[in-house]
């Protein structure tokens, strides 16, 4: 059962207007291109009430050593915003992307918190919540694209935390005794995963299946994985697998969704099968000249160690433009060297943190939705493109730092 206490109720509405892109996409706008969320409403609200009543574990967690490391790279963006106004940055979506990078520490305070009450089994709830929400935006979205042209549309909320869900419920699908709760996960799980696949963004689906590859590798050099194969688990897992199939069977002869696999399967992965090279797709060439463009501008010393300034504009093929498809390249472009030492320390110290987590039935949950949200980021804006992806990353810092402190099962 929920703990109706009012950090709960804060906590859930947070989740919920987050995942919501109808929700999260409204907002009051104070200054013009600045909108205030509900999101943004309930995460000042949680902030408030964990300094009137929760001060200690507040101090507790600015502490760490990972949420020191990203307030300081907060710090130096915000100083590095009048650098971008001087190169053609506008200075609204500088305070904009500083909104973003904010909902890292403080989602990560606010989840922590809660998790402190609510113990293990808050994880998992939030987790199934967030799912539910995450399947329910993607039915909106699809719905509405379907019902309005009788098509299909690409639809792409929530890709991060799609894409974490997805690895981390994977290996939750067999943890239960219980053969009917690993088919509830199981058919989360599968929803999920079409959800990803109703993107039709590659990235997602690669980074998935890399994380999981990974994953399982880790798996085996870190246990006696053949030893602790027992007869029970293969059955079990064999009879889940053998629904998995089933189902897919029945998912794919479904008119609309053939229509997105024949659509996948011809104008997003089709360069496998024809004579267009990989390096020939449109959004390997688009990232290339982005990778060339800003190295080119960052070879002044200055912008080398210290960058461009805060969302700054380059030329991106035909036209200028500050959003760049990596956030690690992001953090190059606007913060330099120095900026990419800072994000790059804070994401190793997360991996680390992950794979030594005390709860051992989500250890390798924790540790691949860590990874998975990582090597996303590498090819997509991440958390300086807005504050549902920040979000994924604070919820999993949340995790971990409880995971690793709480006793051992």
């Amino acid at each position: 059962m929920f703990k109706l206490n009012k950090l709960s109720i804060l906590v859930y509405l947070f989740f919920f207007t987050l995942v919501i892109s109808k929700i999260s996409s409204t907002g009051v706008a104070f200054i013009p291109g600045f909108k205030l969320s509900p999101g943004d409403i309930i995460l000042v609200l949680s902030i408030i009430y964990i300094l009137l009543y929760k001060f200690n574990k507040f101090k507790e967690i600015v502490r760490k050593k990972e949420i020191s490391i990203f307030i300081l790279f907060i710090l130096f963006a915000i100083l590095m915003i009048p650098v971008g106004v001087l190169n053609g940055a506008n200075i609204t979506v500088g305070i904009r992307t500083i909104r973003n990078l904010i909902y890292i520490p403080a989602t990560t305070i606010i989840v922590y918190i809660y998790f402190m009450s609510s113990g293990k089994k808050g994880i998992l709830k939030s987790i199934y919540f967030i799912s539910i929400m995450v399947i329910l935006n993607a039915a909106i979205g699809i719905g509405a694209s379907y019902i309005n042209s009788g098509w299909y549309e690409f639809f792409r909320d929530n890709g991060l935390l799609t894409v974490y869900l997805v690895v981390f419920i994977f290996f939750c699908i067999n943890s239960s005794k219980k053969i009917v709760k690993s088919l509830f996960v199981l058919i989360i799980w599968l929803i999920l995963l079409l959800c990803s696949f109703f993107s039709q963004e590659r990235t997602q689906l690669i980074v998935i299946g890399l994380t999981l590859i990974i994953t399982l590798i880790v798996i085996i050099i870190k246990s006696n994985f053949m030893k602790k194969l027992n007869l029970v688990n293969v059955i079990k897992g064999s009879i889940v697998f053998i629904i998995f199939i089933i189902l897919m069977s029945f998912i794919i002869r479904i008119d609309y969704i053939s229509n997105y696999i024949d659509y996948y399967l011809e104008y997003r992965i089709g360069f496998l099968y024809n004579s267009t090279s990989v390096l020939e797709t449109g959004s390997t060439v688009g990232r290339t000249a982005q990778l060339k463009t800003i190295v080119i501008e960052n070879t002044n010393i200055l912008n080398f160690f210290v960058g461009n300034g805060l969302v700054s504009n380059y030329k991106n093929a035909l036209f200028n433009t500050y959003v760049v498809d990596s956030a690690l390249l992001w953090s190059y472009k606007d913060l330099g060297i120095f900026g990419v030492v800072l994000i790059s320390l804070f994401v190793f110290r997360m991996l680390i943190k992950s794979i030594n987590t005390r709860i051992k039935s989500l250890r390798y949950s924790i540790f691949s939705g860590t990874l998975a949200i990582i090597l996303m980021s590498a090819f997509v804006p991440s958390f300086f493109g807005n504050p549902a992806a920040s979000f994924v990353f604070g919820y999993a810092l949340a995790i971990i730092y409880f995971s690793i402190q709480i006793e051992s099962e």
